[in-house]
């Protein structure tokens, strides 16, 4: 069950045929006033990490109700050092839709974008990198700019063949910050730029990898 009651029911086969919806409906909810007030104060203390990204997004009840639209576009990666590893970017979007992006074809130049992926528009992205000579790992949660799906979708611009609409993640020679692009046919425009969290062997799934404590926002 999703927030605010919503039920989606799926179904998919094994690659034969598309995903065809075949329920949806809203549960009429009421107010549980004994609730712990952990579960009614949302702060920091009670939230823990997934504050952060609900100051930005909040409860995701549209994404429910209604489907997430799917775009054709890709994730690439490039890095000014080659000293470091750009190793892969896990991507999450409102309705819970996720996939993984790999470096296979690491690049240092930005413009080298091609090919192309159908997909949700993400709110929340981790990206994963070891820098070669520290043997050190970096793996970070980021919670994208609010506006992002508006920018997206002004933009947007994609054809059977090639999509014109990317996201780049770019590492910078410090090997510990990185600068996430949106690339359009006709611009590149920054959208964030952070410093690494370091990995911990506990932290195996991307949903508790840390969430970047320095980060800087170029759209709202």
């Amino acid at each position: 069950m999703a927030p605010k009651g919503w039920i989606r029911i799926w179904l998919e086969g094994n690659g034969d045929f598309n995903k065809v919806e075949l329920l949806k409906a809203q549960l009429k909810g009421q107010y549980d006033s004994t609730a712990n007030t952990q579960y009614k104060l949302k702060n920091f203390k009670n939230w823990g990490k997934y504050y952060t990204y609900w100051q930005h997004h909040g409860t995701p009840s549209e994404a429910w109700a209604n489907n997430e639209r799917e775009y054709y576009y890709d994730m690439k990666f490039a890095s000014k050092n080659k000293d470091a590893k750009l190793d892969r970017s896990n991507v999450v979007s409102s309705d819970g839709w996720y996939t993984s992006f790999y470096s296979e074809n690491l690049s240092d130049d930005i413009n080298d974008v091609d090919g192309g992926f159908i997909g949700k528009i993400p709110v929340h992205i981790s990206v994963s990198w070891q820098d070669r000579l520290s043997g050190k790992y970096y793996d970070t949660n980021i919670v994208m700019p609010k506006t992002l799906k508006k920018l997206f979708n002004e933009t947007y611009q994609a054809n059977d063949k090639v999509a014109y609409s990317n996201f780049i993640v770019e590492l910078e020679n410090d090997k510990q910050h990185a600068v996430v692009y949106l690339k359009t046919k006709d611009k590149i425009i920054k959208l964030l730029r952070f410093k690494g969290e370091t990995s911990s062997k506990e932290n195996k799934d991307f949903g508790d990898y840390a969430y970047a404590r320095e980060i800087e926002y170029f759209i709202p």
